[in-house]
């Protein structure tokens, strides 16, 4: 469909939390990975996250989130929580909330003094901060807020972290320690510069119950630059991205709604960031293209002069809990990408996507090797302008986590089941009852989209070496899951009495099998018998100048049949064409209206061939033509038969020229692969006419293959050569 089309479509099937997959036009697969979920599945059905608020009546709860999540609505002290199965995590505030302010994801209560709490939902979760707009009165301002837990229970690291775990000790979610900053901003890193963490205390009551108790720095609020900001807990979402900054944020800042790396002070300051994406449906997969994109937000400089960002494949295990800065899993340079762009810095370079092309990275994970994970860092690490901060799969809006856009090609399968046609009985070994017969092998691939093509390979068969024949030969393009067949030219019939072997291959235009094993076959053409004498004999389309006539052939041999066709009238008979077509279908020729008027009357007959033993012709029937004149013009709301001109044409090579006046071919045929072109005359059709239907009609003497219908550019003759046609043929089918 996608090809039919012309535009990439989703494979619906292959959709999950965390990404989406898409058919291209090319038959190749792509898949775009996120580093956090983008949707989730509600009654069977999935469902963008959306994080707008709405109330419910009890409480305020995002559209569609991949935890459940509530937000109080006001006039209680149930301030937010987040459930996940058995367990849920929440927290409430010291005095009864008033009704809060509702804007997109975040709600927001005026408590007072110039302090603003607000929540923001998040996908897997929420945020809160504390915003100051004043200076407060007194010392230092503390916050006690009561933690309700469920199967779960709160601690706090060495290194301020807060550790959320389950009854049996297994981390659940992390926050970084509690952080605040001011209104102030350094230039370079775009951060504030005043900011301090936040004194953080976890009680526990003798009930097991526990308080989280923020106290905020009185000498900071007594000199920051209001607002001021505190951000004491983050969501319980688990990710797989984090960054971390020598000296000040020296271990791992994962739940951070952004992603760092680099310098903005000569290397005083350095960051960087690890995050991983799930690859494992691409495993064994031919990879033809990667690009990693990060949402770019700001950067010490617009100029892209400085020392590149890279993107570095991690080779050793790491944890995106425990990760700590000198205590780093391993990088190689192995399939290291670079980017130079900056962004966000000014207006000159606003915010936007950094790539990275990652496709050796990606092979190399599809090819089996471990997949850590990747680190991005400056090249140089000293450099002031390599400062580049992203956003991370915890930010707040939808549509800026990390993304892998991958696209990838399965490759056909190796062709089985090969087979000659027709086969001679009572025969020890395999035996071709044709000079020409018929190849074939049975075909697959898992991209069903694509368009195959099978090459075939005849030589001698080294155990008896008795000839020195060899034919190479291919298919038209056929869907997966079918049989590939070709014919043996007669140019280059095999030897009767030799020994032969084939192999096949496949190709989808991108990726090529491996050869079949070898099937080897004897040929025996001695005992054709000849073929069958036509039956059903039928004329069609009297009507028109050009009328159709066709019968049904068959032949004792089985395989590809020939058709021959003959007009007759008082003086004698003529040779019309012939058709070759598969035993027992029906096979038809257009005779040519200039053979009909002057002479008459007439007759027509036909015979069917094998290997050139021949029936007897039928007998001769009679046959008229029709004027051929035009008809009336059409009154609106009638239906009109239009007449085609029409021209076939095989495309092997410049010597194949349009043929008129015979059956129309499509595919291959005789060993030759041919395309048909129509041109209807729509001088019947009055000017300005509202066409409502149009159907075209082609009586097929053979099982329908899968035929692509496209528009013509341009004007052409149906004496043209195969390319001169297919010059004017519109690649995107009708």
């Amino acid at each position: 469909m996608a090809r039919l089309q012309d535009r990439k479509i989703e494979v619906l099937s292959a959709r999950t939390a965390d990404s989406t997959t898409y058919a291209l036009p090319s038959g190749e697969l792509e898949t775009e990975a996120y580093a956090g979920p983008i949707r989730v599945k509600q009654d069977g059905e999935w469902k963008d996250i959306d994080t707008t608020l709405s109330n419910t009546g009890d409480a305020l709860q995002p559209q569609t989130a991949a935890a459940d999540i509530m937000v109080s609505n006001g006039g209680d002290t149930e301030l937010a929580s987040v459930a996940k199965g058995k367990e849920s995590f929440g927290l409430g505030w010291q005095d009864k909330l008033p009704a809060p302010s509702v804007k997109d994801d975040t709600a927001s209560y005026n408590l007072g003094g110039g302090q603003t709490l607000s929540v923001t939902a998040l996908a897997q979760g929420f945020s809160e901060n504390i915003k100051l707009a004043q200076q407060p009165d007194g010392d230092a301002m503390s916050y006690r807020i009561p933690l309700n837990l469920d199967g779960l229970r709160l601690f706090q690291a060495d290194s301020g972290h807060l550790l959320l775990k389950n009854t049996n000790g297994d981390l659940v979610a992390e926050a970084p320690a509690p952080m605040m900053w001011d209104a102030s901003k350094d230039e370079a890193s775009g951060e504030s510069a005043h900011q301090e963490r936040v004194d953080t205390k976890i009680e526990t009551a003798n009930d097991g119950s526990q308080t989280l108790v923020l106290t905020a720095d009185k000498d900071f609020l007594a000199t920051a630059t209001y607002p001021v900001t505190v951000d004491p807990t983050t969501t319980l979402a688990v990710t797989t991205d984090t960054w971390i900054q020598y000296p000040n944020y020296p271990d791992s800042q994962v739940g951070s709604q952004e992603l760092k790396s680099g310098s903005y002070d000569g290397g005083a300051h350095v960051a960087r960031t690890y995050l991983k994406f799930n690859v494992s449906q691409f495993t064994g997969k031919h990879i033809t293209r990667a690009m990693m994109s990060l949402y770019n937000y700001y950067s010490a400089t617009c100029d892209t002069t400085g020392a590149t960002t890279t993107a570095r494949w991690v080779t050793s295990a790491w944890d995106s809990h425990t990760i700590v800065w000198g205590s780093e899993p391993t990088l190689t340079t192995v399939n290291m990408a670079e980017n130079t762009g900056h962004w966000g810095y000014n207006s000159s370079c606003p915010p936007n996507w950094s790539y990275w092309n990652l496709t050796g990275m990606v092979q190399d994970w599809a090819d089996g090797r471990p997949n850590y994970g990747i680190g991005i860092r400056s090249a140089n690490q000293k450099d002031s302008t390599s400062w580049r901060r992203f956003r991370s799969a915890n930010y707040t809006t939808a549509g800026y986590a990390p993304k892998l856009v991958v696209d990838y090609n399965s490759g056909p399968a190796t062709p089985g089941e090969l087979s000659v046609s027709p086969l001679k009985a009572g025969t020890t070994l395999t035996t071709a009852g044709s000079l020409t017969p018929t190849l074939q092998a049975k075909v697959n691939d898992a991209d069903a989209d694509s368009s195959l093509v099978t090459e075939f390979r005849v030589e001698p068969d080294p155990a008896f070496a008795d000839t020195t024949y060899t034919w190479t030969g291919k298919t038209a393009a056929f869907r997966p899951g079918t049989v590939a067949r070709t014919q043996i030219p007669t140019a280059s019939a095999l030897p009767d009495g030799s020994h032969l072997r084939m192999r096949a291959r496949t190709s989808d235009g991108i990726d090529t099998s491996a050869w079949s094993g070898w099937e080897s076959f004897r040929v025996d053409a001695t005992a054709v018998l000849p073929a069958d004498l036509p039956t059903q004999l039928q004329a069609g389309a009297t009507d028109t100048s050009s009328p159709l006539v066709t019968g049904i052939v068959t032949s004792p041999n089985g395989g590809m049949v020939e058709a021959q066709f003959r007009l007759g009238n008082a003086t004698g008979t003529q040779t019309l064409g012939t058709q070759l077509v598969p035993n027992g279908e029906r096979a038809g020729f257009h005779i040519p209206a200039d053979r009909l008027t002057s002479g008459g009357p007439f007759d027509w007959s036909m015979r069917a061939c094998y290997e050139g033993k021949c029936s007897a012709w039928t007998a001769k029937t009679s046959i008229v033509a029709g004027s051929g004149a035009e008809r009336a013009q059409a009154a609106a709301g009638s239906s009109v038969d239009l007449t085609l001109t029409t021209a076939t044409v095989c495309t092997d090579s410049d010597a194949c020229v349009g043929e008129t006046g015979t059956a129309l071919k499509v595919g291959s045929v005789s060993g030759k692969n041919w395309l048909t072109y129509l041109r209807a005359d729509m001088s019947k059709i009055p000017a300005g006419a509202r066409v409502t239907n149009a159907v075209l009609k082609l009586q097929s003497s053979a099982t329908t293959p899968e035929v692509d219908v496209h528009a013509l550019n341009e004007a052409w003759a149906t004496t043209g050569t195969g390319a001169e046609l297919d010059s004017v043929t519109a690649r995107r089918p009708t």
